[in-house]
């Protein structure tokens, strides 16, 4: 099956092998419902398989924090892949074809270099299945996917998998309905009559998001989880019975884009901790329904979802 065939709504094959710790392992077993980055490495010797295993050691403390995986597989040995992971300071699971059981099967194999005998270097994203959502060959370093590539993969991936992603919702500085930015909002918070959310007519909605498409946070950054204790210490209680709704904006699993507070007045929007990190816009409306604050706890662990939908994790 060369890469060719390897191509996006096919399901990858199922490969056994051990990891780094020398621990049998299947594929199907190792993404936990989450999306997948699967990339084949030359191996330690090779100083562009280096290069890209440092971009992707950038990028793991994202993929942890949105519930994607990534998994490296290589011909090396498993304790030369431990000790490469050690130094690189990687998380992720190296998986080791030093067999070459799968190099045959696959038809990866990079035929120029017949001394080790390498995988191609190429990298799929995956759907939780194993059917494939993307599909770059590496055989010259341009043709590896970026970090926004992988990134742009992962939240489309998560868009199709994750139920409570939420409803979209258009948002903009000025014009929070329709200046093109969309935004997953927690979708308890849109009234719809047939799933019994009612419209509180007349609210005020203040939104605190910028319609410039760069204008993002991540989700754990602290002033975004400053922002959610404060909501949780006083916020809620300073507006009081006029609290209609709150919710994050998500761009993604990852990225924060904003949050609205509704109400039933204005009166007390100076004082949102959420327009410290975007300003805010104020604006009638009769799209959003009552949703009763979180009992907390002030310090937690962000969810994936807009908040404060999904479940909650203490810190």
């Amino acid at each position: 099956m060369p890469i060719a065939s390897l191509t996006p709504g096919e399901r990858f094959p199922d490969l056994d092998l051990p990891d780094h710790d020398g621990r049998s392992r299947r594929l199907s077993d190792l993404p936990g419902g989450d999306p997948l980055a699967l990339c084949f490495s030359r191996g330690w010797w090779c100083p562009k398989e280096q290069r890209f295993l440092r971009v992707l050691v950038e990028l793991q403390d994202e993929f942890e924090v949105a519930y994607a995986r990534i998994i490296v597989v290589s011909v090396d040995e498993p304790q030369v892949q431990a000790a490469f992971r050690a130094g690189l300071g990687a998380r992720f699971l190296l998986l080791s074809d030093a067999k070459r059981r799968w190099l045959g099967p696959l038809e990866l194999e990079e035929t120029t270099d017949t001394t080790h005998r390498p995988y191609q270097p190429c990298v799929f994203t995956l759907r939780p299945d194993l059917t494939i959502y993307a599909a770059y060959a590496g055989y010259w370093s341009f043709g590896r996917p970026t970090l926004e590539e992988l990134r742009m993969d992962m939240r489309a991936i998560s868009r199709d998998i994750r139920p409570e992603w939420g409803s979209d919702v258009v948002a903009g500085h000025a014009d929070w309905r329709g200046r093109g930015r969309r935004f997953g909002i927690d979708p308890r918070c849109l009234a719809d009559p047939a799933a019994g959310r009612t419209a509180v007519p007349g609210a005020w909605a203040h939104v605190c998001a910028s319609p410039d498409a760069e204008a993002r946070v991540l989700f754990d950054a602290t002033e975004v989880q400053q922002a959610r204790r404060d909501a949780l210490a006083w916020w809620f209680a300073r507006l009081g019975d006029d609290l209609v709704c709150l919710s994050t904006l998500s761009l993604d699993a990852s990225y924060y884009g904003g949050a609205i507070t509704v109400a039933r007045t204005p009166d007390a929007f100076a004082d949102d901790p959420f327009a410290r990190i975007f300003p805010g816009t104020i604006e009638r409306t009769d799209a959003f329904a009552a949703v009763l604050p979180p009992p907390g706890p002030v310090l937690e662990r962000y969810s994936g979802a807009p908040w404060p939908a999904g479940s909650f994790a203490p810190a």
